[in-house]
């Protein structure tokens, strides 16, 4: 069993962009991307204590309330690329956590910042963690974007589709896992758009979980206010947003 002074502060893990991680484009899409920053966090609050199986012994879970992302370019199909994470201290119910994101070159080509809670299984509200006091002692005291911000939409979004969520969007904590909301998003525009620009920054805000069978009616700013494009979802059946997101476009 490794001690306290063997684990590590900052992880750091390395990813391959697959076929099925890349866009239109050919590059890294922002579904595949926080896919692997999901990742990287799982590993490293499995590594220090606080993953998937300590918290679901109490059933209680991580959920994912914020991120926001800066990518100065993104790797390309079946380039290496590398993420590093590390705690960023905890206050009241929220945990942060940030990201290094560097090329095959260890240049880094990207920042990104989280806002992290804990649920209760039975309620699905925020639960007071006695434990994120001892999550505190794994600061690392960099910083990389601050803190992620909220999403504010404008009055005229409009509908481009709605989506009815399905088995393959349900991750292990029964919800509609983080990328999948990342993915209805990207929804919002054509194949054409990911072969002339890429996202130099993305934030999202995810505001209520969704469930099997829920149907989500999606929004976006007009096209006028490009490349600053805000989107969000809508459960139909109750009218609460349940996410937002706030999207930067750069031409390439």
């Amino acid at each position: 069993m490794e001690t306290m002074s063997e684990l590590k502060r900052v992880w750091t893990d390395s990813y391959r962009v697959n076929w099925g991680d890349a866009d239109a484009g050919g590059r890294l899409s922002l579904p595949g991307l926080f896919s692997a920053m999901q990742e990287s966090a799982w590993h490293h609050a499995n590594h220090i204590g606080f993953g998937f199986e300590r918290f679901a012994e109490s059933r209680q879970v991580w959920v994912l309330v914020r991120l926001l992302v800066k990518m100065s370019t993104f790797p390309r199909w079946e380039e290496q690329f590398r993420i590093s994470t590390w705690p960023r201290g905890a206050e009241g119910l929220t945990a942060f956590r940030d990201f290094i994101i560097t090329d095959n070159q260890n240049k880094q080509i990207g920042l990104a910042t989280s806002s992290w809670m804990i649920l209760d299984v039975e309620t699905r509200r925020p639960k007071k963690e006695d434990r994120l006091k001892e999550f505190n002692t794994w600061v690392n005291t960099a910083q990389t974007l601050g803190d992620a911000p909220r999403v504010v939409l404008p009055e005229n979004l409009e509908p481009f589709g709605s989506h009815c969520v399905r088995a393959s969007d349900v991750d292990q904590h029964g919800h509609v896992n983080n990328a999948n909301y990342v993915r209805m998003a990207m929804d919002a525009f054509q194949v054409a758009q990911f072969q002339r620009a890429q996202p130099s920054s993305f934030c999202i805000n995810y505001l209520a979980e969704a469930f099997e069978g829920d149907e989500i009616l999606l929004l976006k700013s007009p096209s006028t206010h490009y490349p600053a494009m805000k989107i969000a979802g809508k459960r139909l059946s109750d009218q609460k947003l349940i996410f937002t997101a706030d999207l930067l476009w750069q031409e390439i």
